[in-house]
């Protein structure tokens, strides 16, 4: 199944790999300064939201922000 990303950037980052202390803080401040939102290839795929405006928005609509799998 092809997910429909629309205009969203698509960001190809495994989280699980060793790197250098806090190098996740200076790639999730890279991305959040470029968009709010991306869709992550890594383990599955997932959506990842990167602002805090988006991520209240998501927190309080779960009609539509949801983590159920979709068929």
């Amino acid at each position: 199944m092809t997910k429909d990303l629309g205009a969203c950037p698509v960001v190809d980052t495994d989280y699980r790999l060793d790197r250098p202390a806090f190098w996740h803080h200076t790639n999730l401040n890279a991305l959040r300064e470029a968009g709010p939102a991306y869709w992550n290839t890594q383990n599955g795929g997932y959506w990842m939201i990167t602002r805090y405006p988006e991520v209240r928005e998501a927190l309080q609509n779960p009609a539509v922000f949801t983590n159920d799998v979709l068929n």
